[in-house]
């Protein structure tokens, strides 16, 4: 009897440790399944992370090419809309209707006269001889106001070798640009040659006259001008 209550317990033994290994086991590919589910599930959390991403980058794509189309539409629109008002056309129209005329503040008869005069000072006072150094200044003298005319005379032109004569080509008459009512003020360009004193062509010269002109005892006189000379 008492080898079969030694044989029952080794029984009970093995049967103990047989039943521990197969719930280790069991365990164990239980745990395999779960974490092939858990990835499982991830992979799916994932593809689906993607595909809302995805299609959230694909609609903020499409509205950004729809915003560039639409600035791209204004823009056109708006260009269309500069070049047909074209704001520098009309500045500049605007500039050329404030500049003044000589008519804006003379009569046309009173211009006439200035001009005239002014052309026959030229003709007369651009000439010179430095063998008579003063006679342009006298022979222009009836052009002139008394206060030019005693100007000069103070300030004669003296000869020198290279500037010993200077003779009249030709002239052209021309209006000064936004001229105001202060003087009737006339522009004459005047192209000459100047002689050395051997009587040879030292250069040519072309000289801009700006002539104002007063009314001096009931006629227009040149009263002062500025010279501006270019060789």
């Amino acid at each position: 009897m008492f080898r079969n209550s030694k044989f029952i317990w080794y029984g009970m033994i093995v049967f103990t440790i047989v039943l521990f290994i197969f719930g280790f086991y069991v365990g164990k590919d239980i745990e395999e399944e779960e974490k092939k589910a858990a990835a499982h599930t991830q992979s799916n959390k994932d593809e689906e992370s993607f595909s809302i991403n995805q299609l959230e980058s694909n609609e903020n794509d499409n509205g950004q090419h729809q915003n560039e189309n639409e600035e791209e539409h204004n823009h056109d629109h708006s260009h269309g809309e500069y070049e047909l008002e074209n704001p520098m056309a009309d500045a500049n129209e605007e500039l050329e209707g404030e500049i003044n005329q000589l008519t804006d503040y003379f009569s046309k008869e009173d211009i006439s006269q200035a001009k005239e005069v002014s052309v026959q000072f030229i003709k007369e006072y651009y000439p010179f001889d430095g063998n008579k150094p003063s006679q342009n200044i006298n022979d222009a003298k009836k052009y002139m106001s008394s206060a030019l005319y005693d100007e000069l005379k103070e300030r004669v032109i003296r000869p020198t070798q290279t500037i010993f004569r200077k003779e009249l080509k030709s002239f052209e008459v021309y209006e000064p640009y936004n001229p105001t009512d202060e003087y009737l003020t006339i522009n004459v360009l005047v192209k000459g040659e100047i002689y050395d004193v051997k009587d040879n062509i030292n250069k040519k010269e072309e000289s801009h006259y700006s002539i104002k002109i007063i009314n001096e005892d009931g006629k227009f006189k040149v009263d002062k001008y500025t010279l501006d000379t270019a060789y």
